[in-house]
């Protein structure tokens, strides 16, 4: 029974995955868009959009953390592949997030950018 309940919470995990992964890669190229616009048009960004974007760039490590560990668990236990969980979402998952990762930080920079112009 324990066992059963560790499973399903488990495929749960690598069927979210690349769904948060897909979330995470859109909020960080609309929060790059966004900074252009401080940029080009509003003017100085609000502290506190430069301090949630940076927590939202270290959010990024552990997401790319836990993708590392679905990976290695899927590889150390023989059950999960009889079950039929698939690793494909989580390694287009790790691959995707440094690419989300290189956005915000470009996001970070660029509202850096734009608050030194006002």
């Amino acid at each position: 029974m324990m066992e059963s309940r560790k499973t399903s919470t488990l495929e749960k995990l690598f069927r979210y995955y690349p769904k948060m992964m897909l979330t995470l890669l859109v909020i960080s190229f609309l929060l790059v868009l966004l900074s252009i616009i401080f940029i080009k048009l509003i003017g100085p960004a609000p502290t506190g959009l430069i301090v949630f974007t940076t927590y939202y760039l270290y959010a990024h490590v552990v997401w790319f953390g836990l993708g590392f560990i679905l990976m290695l668990y899927w590889f150390l236990k023989p059950v999960l592949r009889q079950t039929g969980i698939r690793i494909g979402g989580v390694i287009i998952g790790i691959i995707a997030s440094p690419v989300s990762a290189i956005l915000a930080y470009t996001a970070v920079f660029l509202f850096a950018v734009s608050s030194c112009s006002g």
